[in-house]
């Protein structure tokens, strides 16, 4: 997935940090079944592969929130 979001990167114009689930017990009893994940804030995107269509649309309702403020 890493190598996926690091493509549209500079497309979408989004970072990503990727952690260690087994360093936090908590992430490691949330996300345990479903890693890779991606998570922004609380929403979760996407688990296993990158789902390209809901990082999109994330982002744009991100872009259009912030467009209303």
């Amino acid at each position: 997935m890493a190598q996926a979001l690091e493509r549209l990167r500079p497309e979408l114009g989004f970072e990503f940090t990727q952690v260690d689930i087994d360093s936090d017990p908590g992430l490691l009893r949330q996300y345990d079944t479903r890693v890779p994940v991606l998570v922004a804030g609380d929403a979760e995107i996407c688990f296993y592969f990158l789902e390209e269509q809901r990082l999109r649309a994330y982002i744009q309702s991100q872009q259009n929130s912030a467009d209303c403020e």
